[in-house]
C-alpha cells in the first residue's frame, strides 16, 4: 500500500490507527478523531496533515525518511512523539513550541542541539545515537522536568562528568540511559 485509502477519513469513530510496515509515502486521508496514529516503518518524508487532528495525542513515525520537524506541523495537544530511526537534523528552535509533549523519542537521528526541547513539559526524552557534542548542550533545558533521559552513544556521553553533571542538572531524574539515576549522595 503506497497511500492511505481515502475512505479512512470518513471513519469518525476510529480512535487508533496502525498503518505501520507499509510503503506509505504521505500522511493523507486520516480519520478526524484519531487519538493514536502509528505510521512506523514506511517511506514518509514529511510530517503533514496531522495539525488539524484535534484529538491526536500519540504520533509514531519511527523508521521513515524524515529529515526535519517543521514548525506548526504538529497539533498542540500531542503528548507523545516517536520519531526514532530517521535522518532528522536540528529542527528550528520553535518546531515543538506550544506543544504539551511529555515523551519524545528522537533516538538514531542527527541532532547536535537540544534547543527545540526548551520549555516543554517533558518527562521522558530519548536521544540516544545522535551527535550531541557536550553535556553543556543541556543548559537550554533548565526547568524541564525530566525523569528519564537517554543521551548514550552521543559524543557528550564520553565526557567524564557526564552522569554526575546530568543528575545534578535534572533533580527529578530517575533514569539516565539504561541506569537508575539516584541523586548523588543518595543510596
Amino acid at each position: 500500500m503506497r497511500e492511505v485509502y481515502s475512505g479512512l477519513a470518513k471513519l469518525e469513530h476510529l480512535v487508533m490507527l496502525d498503518l505501520g510496515g507499509n510503503r506509505l509515502r504521505s500522511m493523507a486521508h486520516l480519520p478526524p478523531n484519531v487519538e493514536k496514529l502509528f505510521l512506523g516503518k514506511n517511506k514518509i518524508e514529511r510530517i503533514e496533515n496531522v495539525h488539524a487532528l484535534k484529538r491526536l495525542y500519540v504520533l509514531d513515525v519511527q523508521s521513515n525518511r524524515l529529515t526535519s520537524l517543521e514548525t506548526g506541523a504538529l497539533p498542540e495537544q500531542l503528548r507523545e512523539l516517536y520519531c526514532a530511526n530517521n535522518a532528522i537534523e536540528d529542527p528550528p528552535p520553535d518546531a515543538l513550541a506550544n506543544l504539551c509533549l511529555e515523551t519524545v523519542d528522537l533516538s538514531h537521528n542527527r541532532l547536535t542541539s537540544l534547543d527545540v526541547f526548551a520549555g516543554l513539559p517533558l518527562g521522558d526524552l530519548w536521544l540516544s545515537y545522535n551527535s550531541v557534542p557536550s553535556v553543556d548542550a543541556v543548559h537550554c533545558l533548565e526547568g524541564v522536568p525530566l525523569t528519564c533521559l537517554y543521551l548514550d552513544h552521543n559524543p557528550c556521553a564520553a565526557e567524564p562528568r557526564y552522569a554526575n553533571y546530568l543528575r545534578d542538572f535534572f533533580p527529578r531524574l530517575e533514569q539516565l540511559d539504561a541506569n537508575h539515576a539516584a541523586a548523588r549522595g543518595v543510596s
